[in-house]
């Protein structure tokens, strides 16, 4: 079976790895219940650990390639030489600035422009 292919933002207003501050509460409530009851086994990492690695592939674009075989077991190796988006930018990294913004699909224009009040709102 050949590959395939597609590069996506990991986070680009609407993919998220990461819910809201109040939501983490409730996850981390859970996690810790779950790991006193003995739900899951072997070693695991930290809470914080896992948000702290899923805060970090927020800020990365990465190609995703479906193949046959083992999935991965170290996350670390796997994105260590992605390289992170620049901060606030809409394109991802290595990105080449090739489509006019004019030339864009129009629901494409909208996302874009949806996305840039969001961060300057943000930025107040």
């Amino acid at each position: 079976m050949p590959a395939t292919r597609t590069t996506m933002p990991v986070c680009r207003d609407g993919f998220r790895l990461l819910p809201e501050d109040a939501v983490l509460s409730a996850l981390l409530t859970d996690f810790e219940r779950m790991l006193r009851a003995g739900m899951l086994f072997g070693e695991q990492p930290s809470f914080e650990r896992i948000i702290t690695r899923l805060r970090e592939l927020e800020t990365k674009t990465f190609e995703l390639i479906a193949e046959t075989g083992p999935e991965p077991d170290d996350f670390d190796v796997l994105f260590a030489t992605a390289d992170p988006d620049a901060e606030r930018a809409l394109d991802g990294a290595q990105d080449a600035a090739n489509m006019p913004l004019n030339e864009e699909p129009q629901r494409v224009i909208a996302d874009l422009n949806n996305v840039r009040a969001r961060s300057e709102a943000a930025a107040v």
